[in-house]
Order: C-alpha cells, then sequence, then structure tokens
C-alpha cells in the first residue's frame, strides 16, 4: 500500500482502529484523537494521546505516513512526550518507512507498522471525459 492509494486522513482513522483494538476501554484506556484547537501554545500537536483512567499511565502516539521517519520527528514526539507526562511514545508507520532503529531504541520510541486498506477497494472507477454527442462532461465508469 503506497502513500498515494491512502490519504492522511484515512491513514489516521485506521490508526484509530488500531488502538481500539490494542488499548481496550474496558481496561481503562481512554483514547483521544487531538485536534490543534484544543491545546494553545502549541504549533503542532500528536494525533492521539491514550490515559488509562486506572492506572493514570499516558501514551502519545504520532501516525506518520512519510518515507522516512527524520530526526525532526523524533525530537517532535519526545516534546509530546514531556507535555503530556507520558509513559511512552509510539510512530504509526507506514510498512514500507524507513528509520533509523538505534535512534528509536535510544529515545525509548515504538514504532508500529500499519497496513492500511483503501477505503474503496473494488469500487468502481470513475473518468471524466466528453461525450461523443455533445459538449457535456460525463463521467465513464470502468469496474476493475
Amino acid at each position: 500500500m503506497g502513500r498515494e492509494e491512502v490519504s492522511a486522513s484515512e491513514f489516521e482513522e485506521h490508526v484509530g482502529k488500531a488502538l481500539k483494538t490494542r488499548y481496550k476501554q474496558r481496561d481503562g484506556w481512554r483514547i483521544r484523537r487531538t485536534r490543534r484547537d484544543i491545546y494553545r501554545g502549541m504549533t503542532s500537536i500528536c494525533d492521539f494521546v491514550l490515559r488509562n483512567e486506572k492506572t493514570g499511565e499516558t501514551v502519545v502516539v504520532d501516525a506518520k505516513r512519510k518515507k522516512s521517519l527524520e530526526p525532526s520527528d523524533i525530537y517532535q514526539l519526545l516534546r509530546y512526550k514531556k507535555r503530556f507526562k507520558a509513559s511512552e511514545a509510539i510512530f504509526y508507520v507506514l510498512a514500507d518507512t524507513a528509520f533509523n532503529r538505534q535512534a528509536m531504541e535510544e529515545n525509548e520510541i515504538e514504532v508500529r507498522r500499519a497496513k492500511p486498506k483503501p477505503k474503496r477497494a473494488g469500487a468502481p472507477k470513475v473518468e471524466y471525459g466528453k461525450v461523443e454527442y455533445g459538449e457535456v462532461e460525463h463521467p465513464k465508469v470502468k469496474y476493475p
């Protein structure tokens, strides 16, 4: 699955579903998808903050749909970890994303690979073209 086939919002949605599977509400986990307008003073914010209401543990998660993770991405996630006083920091990346394992281990960051499926798998592909008998735009449907 390439970056072109999955939008950033679809990837974040996939990560949210994966988190709900792994961090169960019955075990005390509350998963919150963060929004930029909630946290004033920060120019950017991680995608998810997980809090366990039973243990008080906090986990920050950032979904990255990039070819490779850069040192700036690591620094950014470490800032989130400090800001939210989190015990864990996790990157979710696409299956083909490159990253430095040693840097992740040294900074105690977990990297999980995600393999999202395109939302409209099997749906017909629509191409717009001109109809033979007029100047009107008409969709031409091609089935896979």
